[in-house]
């Protein structure tokens, strides 16, 4: 089973970006199994692959988005801003994006639950259609991840950290 992690782990790498991209997405992915079970860490690693191929999104801004959001917490709960699940999908907006996400799924032939805010293919395929639409929206990466936390100051203190955490 560890050979099969290492191997999955490995196919998630890519060649193509910058170093230190690379070595910090490598990073991302053994952090994840080591918070994560096995069957959610697998959960989430097929949610990604399927978000990049449904969404115009790097796997590595999505990885840390989720590091910073939730620490790779499936159940991840923010009380205060009533935002869920490894993307923390907010109350008020994620029954529509899993709405929309469900298409892909059911052409995927992927189960889920539409009404578990922390279903993981729902929730990573959500962050994945929310990052998309803020990148493109705002026109670059920076600052659509900018846009996913928000605005003002607080989402200047979110673009900080995820710079930190994207480029190490």
């Amino acid at each position: 089973m560890k050979l099969f992690i290492a191997l999955l782990t490995i196919l998630f790498i890519s060649a193509n970006y910058p170093q230190e991209v690379k070595q910090k997405e490598s990073d991302l992915l053994i952090y994840a199994q080591q918070k994560m079970n096995i069957d959610d860490y697998v959960s989430t690693m097929r949610a990604i692959e399927i978000g990049e191929k449904y969404f115009d999104v790097d796997r590595d801004i999505v990885l840390a988005v989720i590091f910073i959001e939730s620490d790779f917490k499936v159940n991840a709960v923010n009380r205060k801003t009533k935002d869920y699940g490894l993307s923390q999908q907010n109350d008020k907006y994620y029954l529509a994006r899993y709405k929309l996400v469900a298409r892909i799924l059911d052409a995927e032939k992927i189960r889920y639950d539409i009404n578990n805010k922390y279903d993981i293919y729902l929730n990573v395929l959500s962050c994945f259609y929310y990052l998309d639409h803020c990148i493109n929206l705002k026109g670059s990466k920076s600052q659509g991840v900018k846009k996913y936390n928000g605005a003002g100051k607080r989402a200047d203190a979110y673009l900080n950290k995820f710079l930190r955490v994207y480029y190490g």
